[in-house]
């Protein structure tokens, strides 16, 4: 399955022109230089001048870029209902993903999903090799699901489809659906689109959308069949990482220091790097790669720490701001 391609689906609406550039350079700055990135943009409402300002990339990096307008995929998206997301903050973006399994050309063999809030700080090109022939999958499993897995994911205890969940948590783990990579043709093969579409006309709208829908069928019928990749590769830039993981699937010791060594930054949560300064850890990650994009004239938000708290347990920091402010 090697070759010179290395291909990647983002997703996103007109809100997300600007963290989608961004996390594609920061891919193009550390892929292998000897490969070619293949950008799928599975969008709404990007607009020609949006597409125009990613192609200048091109000055740098050589890559090939398909949008492909997912209003056209609007039947599909009609049965997703937002309001029963747990995250409040997801839109109907999320779902778009789903159709890598369907729309993308049939020369695609294997393909990453990355998330347009991450930070890609590493050449994955590796990972993307290492993913052979007779592999369905490889992930990133949720240390701090894991670890709270009775409340985060209590639906799962109640859904058939986790049934290996529940009987063995740790050996049929919940990854994350911010970064994956998948071998297409095996897919395909296995009907997986078919499949989901199965879990959802069973399970409408489920808590966490397209990442209960990817690990009800992915993470719990092939389990044999997933490379399980260590989380550094899916770091979250808005957990404490100060509490225990004793039981999260890793080993405690390799969650503490992933955050400490990032390969790849997830910016997940409501608070965004780009619109707000509350980010928890490796806000200037971003901004770094945002000056090295062509937004990169972009002003950040300003911040003053005026007070940090720390309680006994766990180090809790709470940041007060007294001026924000963003220079467009």
């Amino acid at each position: 399955m090697e070759n010179k391609y290395i291909n990647f689906v983002l997703t996103g609406d007109k809100n997300y022109t600007i963290p989608i550039t961004v996390a594609m350079t920061s891919i193009l700055i550390n892929i292998n230089k000897s490969r070619i990135c293949r950008f799928f943009l599975f969008t709404t409402d990007f607009n020609e001048n949006n597409i125009n300002i990613i192609l200048k990339l091109k000055n740098k990096y050589n890559f090939e870029l398909i949008n492909i307008d997912m209003n056209n995929y609007k039947d599909f998206f009609d049965k997703m209902d937002i309001s029963t997301f747990k995250n409040k903050y997801i839109s109907l973006a999320t779902y778009y993903r789903l159709l890598m399994f369907k729309v993308l050309p049939e020369d695609v063999d294997k393909c990453f999903y990355i998330d347009g809030d991450m930070i890609v700080d590493t050449d994955l090109s590796v990972i993307y090799d290492n993913l052979t022939e007779n592999k369905l999958a490889s992930v990133v499993i949720e240390p701090l699901a894991m670890q709270h897995r009775k409340s985060i994911l209590s639906h799962c205890y109640e859904i058939e489809y986790f049934k290996n969940f529940q009987k063995d948590a740790l050996k049929y783990p919940y990854f994350n659906a911010g970064l994956f990579l998948v071998n297409i043709k095996l897919a395909n093969e296995f009907n997986i689109f078919e499949k989901m579409l199965d879990f959802l006309n069973k399970y409408p709208n489920p808590p966490y959308a397209d990442q209960d829908t990817l690990n009800a069928v992915i993470g719990q019928q092939y389990s044999d069949l997933i490379n399980y990749l260590e989380p550094s590769y899916n770091v979250f830039c808005n957990m404490d990482y100060d509490q225990p993981f004793n039981d999260a699937f890793y080993n405690e010791e390799i969650i503490k220091n992933s955050f400490k060594k990032p390969k790849i930054y997830h910016y997940g949560g409501e608070w965004k790097p780009w619109n707000t300064t509350l980010t928890m850890h490796h806000y200037d990650i971003w901004w770094k790669y945002l000056k090295l994009s062509p937004y990169k004239k972009l002003k950040n938000p300003k911040k003053k720490i005026i007070g940090v708290i720390e309680n006994d347990r766990y180090r809790v920091y709470k940041i007060f701001f007294i001026k924000i402010t963003i220079k467009k």
